[in-house]
């Protein structure tokens, strides 16, 4: 059976159905498909929408990665250690970062990997374009996978201080802030008394 049709085999809907359905042509619903916004208005990306909806039309990723080279993924690399002890920081920093991934139409891909070395996934991922970026956790000063993905020109964030050297795009905890003692008292102290000069003459 021909790889353009259904297993109902309907011809399988494409980018030109979708072009004629609604009337623009192939090159503006390639832009809308891979959000070159600059390419057309709010009104041509609501027509070209609303035929695929109509058609049930499905992009395919794979050819769309090929072409330009982005997967819309995001990676979240983790250890394996944090996944044996998954924290409702950890739970809560991962919702966040699904949230926002997808209001960029991005898709989080979290990873970890096997034995002791962990830049072995990295290379594969980076090798088959899998991600577009990627944010480390528990990053150290000298993160090996963060100089791997400098050296390879993949955009990261990461939690924890990189080395001066690398990209600066990091969160940390603020370790003072949190030791120091809170300005806030149940028991505020009492406003000085009046001096003689300030006090309200008697009547």
């Amino acid at each position: 059976m021909p790889g353009n049709r259904t297993e109902q085999g309907r011809r399988r809907v494409g980018i030109v159905d979708v072009a004629a359905a609604a009337g623009v042509s192939r090159q503006t619903v390639s832009n809308v498909l891979n959000g070159r916004d600059e390419y057309y208005s709010a009104a041509t990306y609501e027509k070209v929408t609303s035929a695929m909806h109509e058609l049930g039309y499905q992009p395919n990723r794979a050819a769309q990665t090929l072409r330009s080279r982005r997967s819309m993924q995001i990676g979240y690399h983790i250890f394996g250690e944090q996944l044996d002890r998954a924290q409702g920081f950890t739970l809560h920093f991962l919702l966040a970062l699904v949230k926002a991934g997808a209001d960029v139409d991005h898709q989080v891909l979290v990873f970890t990997h096997h034995h002791e070395d962990p830049l072995g996934v990295f290379k594969e991922l980076a090798a088959r374009h899998a991600v577009d970026a990627v944010v480390l956790s528990e990053s150290g000063v000298e993160d090996e996978r963060a100089r791997f993905l400098a050296d390879s020109n993949i955009p990261f964030a990461s939690f924890g201080r990189l080395a001066p050297d690398l990209p600066q795009h990091w969160v940390d905890v603020d370790n003072a802030a949190t030791a120091a003692p809170s300005a806030w008292s149940p028991n505020p102290p009492s406003p000085p008394p009046a001096s003689p000069s300030n006090a309200s003459p008697a009547n």
